[in-house]
């Protein structure tokens, strides 16, 4: 048996049991998911998105503020330590 060159030759190569248990996990999947459930598919996505919308929106807010934050650091700190800002 020859060795595995490439990166994604040796990941498989070593992790070769891991793989073969996911792609038994996706298989037993695939066989449990019923029509009824894919009819359901579009009221559940719905809703994953209506709880993960609000938590994106958030985190853009945060990122913003975070940015808005670092600059005004980035103006103020100078000055504090040269003295020309006093607290």
């Amino acid at each position: 048996m020859s060795f595995p060159r490439s990166r994604e030759s040796i990941f498989s190569f070593c992790h070769a049991d891991y793989i073969e248990q996911i792609g038994t996990g996706i298989n037993r999947i695939k066989n449990s998911v019923k029509e009824h459930d894919l009819e359901n598919a579009e009221f559940y996505y719905n809703k994953f998105i209506g709880v993960i919308k609000p938590m994106f929106e958030e985190i853009s807010n945060l990122r913003n503020q975070n940015q808005k934050l670092a600059q005004a650091r980035d103006l103020l700190l100078p000055r504090l330590m040269n003295g020309t800002i006093e607290v």
